[in-house]
């Protein structure tokens, strides 16, 4: 008897499995370049260990405040402990950098998170004590409050910065901090994209636009953070790299957490001051 399957349910099912190519555990910087030594001090390191599948995986971090770290949701969900690392470009302890561990009752998980699809992909790491604020250590500011509209980002160039692998040829985790330029997609087009493989492109969310030609995040990246540059200079957090393309090819939209969007989560968490409009 021969084997038959409806037009309808061959789409389905091929939608299911570009799906789930599209949402990895974590993200990498396709088409990136060394950082050099202080240029990000906002950047943090952080390895996650797991006793119970006795698993390591790496994500980066954003220092918030001297006592705070945001990152995504999925970095630290059901992790046990964490080890982070800053000031330092190396993904390793080096001498005349910055060490913590943080544990479980250390995370502020966002309450709305979902493991299944990574939607509200952001968390607070509390730190056990103070960072001293230097120029390879320090904070970078949060979007002013009224800025939390995917419009406000579209077609602007970013930065993003992560440890991950670097190709899917080379699967080894980079050994300096890279960085590349990004450019965010119209929140239309992206809906349309992600739309297509049954995916909801949420408010909350933004993507950078994708060819084989684009740089974008892979393995290794998640929770790092995208950031711009304001009219005065400054670098601005804008995102928290969620997920990208599973096969680290640049031709898939790298999806990020929109930061201005949890402001007010923000601030009950970690207690910061918010710019206004």
């Amino acid at each position: 008897m021969a084997f038959s399957i409806s037009p309808l349910g061959w789409l389905v099912s091929v939608k299911k499995l570009l799906l789930d190519a599209l949402l990895p555990t974590q993200s990498k910087i396709i088409g990136g370049k060394d950082a050099e030594k202080g240029q990000y001090p906002h950047n943090v390191f952080i390895k996650t260990i797991n006793h119970q599948d006795r698993k390591v995986r790496v994500c980066g971090g954003t220092l918030i405040t001297d006592r705070h770290v945001l990152t995504a949701a999925h970095c630290i969900y059901e992790v046990d402990y964490i080890v982070m690392v800053f000031g330092s470009i190396y993904p390793a302890f080096t001498s005349g950098v910055a060490m913590q561990f943080a544990f479980q009752k250390d995370f502020v998980i966002h309450p709305n998170f979902v493991p299944r699809n990574l939607k509200n992909d952001i968390a607070i790491i509390k730190l056990s004590r103070p960072l001293p604020l230097t120029g390879r250590v320090n904070t970078i500011r949060l979007p002013r409050l009224g800025k939390s509209s995917p419009l406000f980002y579209e077609g602007k160039e970013g930065i993003v910065t992560g440890w991950g692998i670097t190709s899917d040829d080379n699967r080894k985790m980079a050994g300096v901090l890279q960085q590349a330029t990004v450019r965010i997609m119209r929140q239309y087009a992206g809906r349309t994209w992600f739309g297509f493989f049954g995916y909801e492109l949420m408010n909350s969310q933004l993507c950078s636009q994708y060819s084989r030609y684009f740089t974008g995040t892979c393995f290794g990246d998640s929770g790092g953070p995208l950031i711009m540059r304001e009219r005065d200079g400054r670098w601005t957090l804008v995102g928290v790299t969620s997920f990208g393309d599973k096969k680290c090819t640049g031709e898939v939209p790298s999806v990020y957490t929109n930061v201005a969007i949890f402001l007010p989560w923000i601030r009950k968490e970690a207690g910061i001051k918010l710019r206004r409009r």
